[in-house]
């Protein structure tokens, strides 16, 4: 039932895996980048962080946390 949520993505990381990795494959027929095994790369991450996952130089770097967002939300008021 993974395939459900690579349409609602721009990419993918995980922990664990390989580049032959099911959702590695997957990432790939969506046209989606993918970096695996992270080791435990995607513990600082949570839902609504703006992240910036490059593929090919191999990291994540969370640009803005979800509570950044939300008082940036607040402000426009």
């Amino acid at each position: 039932m993974l395939w459900a949520y690579f349409r609602l993505i721009a990419g993918l990381a995980t922990d664990i895996g390989s580049s032959v990795s099911h959702g590695v494959v997957i990432a790939s027929e969506y046209g989606l980048p993918a970096l695996v095994n992270t080791g435990n790369g995607t513990s600082s991450i949570r839902s609504s962080d703006r992240i910036r996952l490059d593929a090919n130089q191999g990291y994540i770097k969370i640009l803005e946390s979800a509570g950044e967002i939300l008082e940036s939300a607040g402000d426009a008021d």
